[in-house]
């Protein structure tokens, strides 16, 4: 099949240059016409008849490119499985050497190239042939002359090729950094709630500007190459000519219609393939080398020990560990689990504990295992969407080529009518007329047809810029600063206030109704919610993530009138998941570079983080995985504790921070918050009633609506409260400690100094908890 391809190809080419020698004997015709002729006149409409021939052949044999489309998308489908396949099984030290952000580069572009290469690759060979044919038919044309035309493009061919390898080089390198751009980019886009509340839009946007630059940069260069070579195209074919004819003319000969005409459709044949698909193919050839690299590199990453596919049914199955030693990275780490043995049979429930960072992920997470066995089915959803895709791509180019082919076939009979337009009236006509005519009309073959659907494809990639254009047009939140500054010491006490505050959500229902509630400074609160989503409605409300309605005093200050960078620099949220990106400890903790390393490592060590971020390789400048993957989810937790110590900001706000961490964690984060934010204002939304009963006041909230707002030990006086229900849904044992720890906690508040009035100048700190 693909001798046959190309050997279509070369008889595509060679019908071209038939037609033109064709046109060349019937000019001859016209210039020594002759009326009474009649066997001249039998050999011209033969020469028409031949012409036209070879312009149907062409409107059909053109479109061998649809095979090599389809040869590019079976190739292009087949790696895209090969990568999606690889992704599936790479080990945990393999996922740290490759990034979301270069397997979507890889999928999205890299086998891209291959539909673009194969469709143009025959013109590797077929070129140079084609240029020799052609030199052997102006030799018979005009002579020698052809010599001095044919030079220019021979000493363009090799500047070509240069042009191709600076092509590949620039390939590479917006190769790289559209891996970093998309990566970051996913890491933005998924962690974007928390940049807003660490007010953290400034660094991103640099980080992702630089990338874009210097990726904007190499596209520049890439472009003006190709500005080049089109600039060759369109000057050279001109150039040559000149020189040809201004040669020819000093040997003494004489210009006439058809030397002119055939020519110059010769000339225009060979710099079309020299000049344009000639470095197309060298161009594509050297990038898409660039991407074999780029995508073997990926697939000669380490995977997961092959493992034999054990089918259960249902009830059946089970799960066996035998002699399990698992390493988060064999290089550098020591194993995080060790001769593990397991079995786990059908129905069984089996619960793993233990304290942060001992390996209780390892359990959940492919790492690089010695002996396991692992109960699976194999993945068929990407097959099945890659068939439709398939098939969807597939009809593209069969319509593309069924409307090419049909335009094709009406400039053809165009061609045709013209041709024999021109006998019929040849008494009027002179040979250049003729040349004229039948010349430029040939070349619309081809071009025609592509023209329209170039015009299509503007429309289609227009669509493109008509979202991107309404999403410039969405509605923007508040701008980051105003002119209302508040005192650089703000706020200095830390009440909040909320003045009848209703607060929405995205899709229209109140979440937040009419909330009237005063945090006094120094105040511990805890949020608690029997139904709807008020708890984290609070927090947004609190951060202006979206508008709420009524009014919202931090220490006097009406927050709306601030700038949102203003309003969420001065105070901290350690969020219920911990975000942590791409880059260095140091960055993940102070991206600003706004303390000393003497400030960090304090933080971290405040947090019992100092001692794994010093067995890093590079401590605090080691770069971390992808999310912070080589960190366990409460040592994330942590990371985001030691943001906020670092801060030091008079409100916290801990969103269910604790909801994920084991106990021991838990008590570390409650030990730390009552210690280094003793004198701020907190707001919790809390999970665990044991950590919030100790606290200063509980907000009970329903269906957004405040229920009770009162200390814990007197809402547990009311047998027909929330709050008394909630705490006797954990158990008659649970709620009796609660209930113990609540009236501790009371007595020893009643026994102390007022505590309000010694509090004009502490801070508040909130706690939301998830019931």
């Amino acid at each position: 099949m693909g001798h046959l391809k190309v050997t279509t190809l070369c008889s595509q080419e060679a019908t071209r240059l038939v037609q033109l020698v064709l046109l060349g004997y019937l000019l001859r015709y016209f210039e020594t016409y002759d009326p009474n002729d009649y066997h001249g006149l039998q050999l011209a409409f033969c020469y028409a008849l031949g012409m036209s021939l070879c312009s149907l052949l062409l409107a059909v044999m053109h479109h061998i490119y649809f095979h090599y489309q389809t040869v590019g998308m079976k190739i292009r489908v087949a790696l895209c499985h090969m990568i999606y396949k690889k992704a599936l099984c790479l080990s945990n030290l393999a996922t740290g050497k490759t990034t979301t952000g270069q397997i979507v580069n890889l999928l999205s572009n890299d086998v891209g190239t291959f539909d673009r290469l194969i469709s143009s690759l025959a013109y590797l060979w077929v070129g140079p042939i084609q240029v020799a044919a052609v030199i052997a038919l102006l030799w018979a044309e005009i002579g020698p002359s052809c010599l001095a035309g044919i030079l220019v493009p021979i000493i363009l061919m090799p500047l070509q090729t240069l042009s191709g390898r600076l092509f590949s080089m620039f390939r590479s390198r917006m190769a790289v950094l559209t891996d970093s751009r998309i990566h970051t980019m996913n890491e933005v886009v998924s962690g974007i709630r928390i940049i807003k509340m660490y007010a953290w839009e400034k660094p991103f946007a640099a980080l992702v500007s630089r990338f874009r630059g210097e990726e904007i940069a190499n596209v520049m260069k890439s472009s003006m190459l190709q500005a080049l070579n089109l600039a060759s195209f369109f000057s050279a074919s001109k150039v040559i000519i000149f020189i040809t004819f201004a040669i020819y003319v000093q040997l003494g000969n004489t210009i006439t219609a058809s030397s002119v005409f055939v020519t110059v459709s010769l000339y225009s044949n060979t710099a079309t393939t020299v000049t344009v698909f000639f470095p197309n193919v060298i161009e594509r050839l050297l990038g898409s080398l660039v991407s074999v690299q780029r995508i073997q590199t990926f697939l000669m990453l380490e995977e997961l020990p092959k493992c034999s596919d054990v089918v259960c049914q249902g009830k059946d199955a089970s799960v066996i560990i035998e002699d399990l030693v698992c390493y988060w990275d064999k290089n550098q780490d020591a194993p995080s689990l060790q001769n593990v043995s397991l079995n786990v049979g059908p129905r069984q429930l089996v619960a793993v504990i233990g304290p942060v960072g001992v390996g209780k992920g390892s359990y959940g997470f492919r790492k690089t295992p010695n002996n396991l066995i692992i109960i699976g089915s194999p993945n068929q959803r990407f097959d099945a969407h890659q068939d439709r895709h398939s098939e969807t791509w597939y009809l593209l180019l069969c319509t593309t080529r069924w409307f090419a082919m049909r335009l094709d076939l009406l400039c053809s009979v165009f061609v045709i009518i013209l041709t024999f337009a021109c006998m019929l009236i040849r008494d009027e006509l002179g040979a250049g007329d003729v040349g004229l005519a039948l010349s430029y009309a040939i070349f619309i073959l081809g071009m025609f047809q592509w023209g329209v659907r170039q015009s299509a494809e503007v429309e289609n990639f227009m669509t493109s810029v008509e979202q991107v254009m309404e999403y410039t047009e969405l509605e923007s939140e508040a701008p980051w600063e105003t002119k209302k500054r508040p005192p650089l010491d703000w706020p200095s006490q830390g009440p909040v206030t909320f003045d009848g505050v209703n607060f929405y959500s995205a899709d229209g229902p109140v979440v937040l109704r009419n909330m009237n509630a005063t945090f006094l400074p120094r105040e511990k609160v805890e949020v608690v919610e029997r139904t709807g989503a008020g708890k984290s409605s609070l927090v947004s409300a609190l951060f202006r993530l979206a508008e709420p309605q009524g009014k919202i005093y931090v220490d006097g200050i009406l927050t709306s009138e601030l700038g949102l960078h203003d309003l969420r620099q001065k105070m901290s949220i350690i969020p219920q998941d911990p975000v942590l990106f791409t880059d260095t400890m140091r960055k993940n903790l102070d991206p600003f570079s706004q303390h000393s390393d003497e400030e960090l490592w304090n933080s971290q060590e405040e947090v019992q983080l100092k001692s794994v971020v010093e067995e890093l390789p590079t401590r605090m400048v080691t770069l971390l995985a992808e999310s912070g993957s080589n960190f366990s989810e409460g040592q994330r937790q942590l990371v985001c504790l030691a943001r906020a110590i670092l801060r030091k900001n008079r409100i916290l706000i801990i969103d269910e921070a604790t909801a994920n961490v084991d106990p021991r964690t838990d008590e570390l984060i409650q030990r730390t918050i009552r210690d280094k934010f003793r004198d701020c204002t907190v707001l919790t939304i809390a999970h665990r009633l044991n950590t919030i009963i100790d606290s200063d006041r509980i907000m009970v909230l329903d269906a957004g609506e405040i229920q009770a707002y009162d200390a814990p030990y007197t809402l547990l006086q009311d047998p027909e409260g929330i709050f008394y229900k909630m705490v006797q849904q954990t158990g008659q044992q649970e709620a009796e400690y609660l209930l113990a720890s609540a009236k501790q906690a009371y007595e020893n508040r009643s026994h102390s100094s007022n505590k309000h009035s010694s509090a004009t100048n502490g801070n508040l700190v909130f706690h939301e908890t998830a019931m």
